[in-house]
């Protein structure tokens, strides 16, 4: 069972929980891998057995590669800064079109898009044992693992759809 995070430079802060709990269940000797493509949080980056990818900057490459990882979680740490509040909840877009249950932090900027234990987990973004229980429960739950999967792409589907975003800009100009 594979772990994953990918994203760009700059990210340590978000990361100590995180890190935390990853170096505990990377110690407790399951069967567990993790990877990171992009950037490598400090925290992170002595672990032992952690696989690193080079980040493709062609999104088509990006997305071919990510398909290929077979990731049983993504991990989406996020602080509640004024900064992040303005940012999209864009990980969980890419988690839910490749099929990846994610584990997110519990920030506005996910809490909109995320609802607990169907499309997603959330969790205390400062809270290492939160992030270690929500990645052991979806390595030893794949029938929870499975229904987010689910209803994360169906709601990908329903919100997020070409078709729905094109609506939602025509109706912006309309306005201006």
């Amino acid at each position: 069972m594979r772990i994953g995070f990918f994203g760009s430079a700059y990210k340590d802060d978000e990361f100590p929980a995180v890190a935390t709990a990853v170096e505990q269940l990377a110690r407790s000797g399951g069967d567990l891998g993790f990877e990171v493509v992009g950037f490598v949080p400090r925290p992170l980056a002595q672990l032992r057995g952690l696989r690193w990818f080079p980040w493709r900057s062609r999104y088509p490459d990006f997305r071919r590669f990510l398909a290929t990882r077979g990731w049983t979680a993504g991990l989406a740490p996020l602080r509640d800064l004024e900064f992040n509040r303005c940012k999209t909840a864009a990980k969980y877009l890419e988690y839910a079109s490749l099929g990846i249950a994610g584990v997110y932090s519990d920030v506005p900027t996910y809490r909109e898009a995320v609802s607990h234990g169907v499309n997603g987990l959330l969790v205390d973004h400062d809270q290492p044992t939160a992030w270690k229980e929500a990645i052991e429960r979806l390595v030893r739950e794949p029938g929870l693992r499975r229904g987010i999967v689910e209803r994360a792409r169906e709601d990908l589907l329903a919100s997020y759809s070409p078709e729905r975003y094109a609506a939602s800009v025509a109706e912006l100009l309309r306005r201006a």
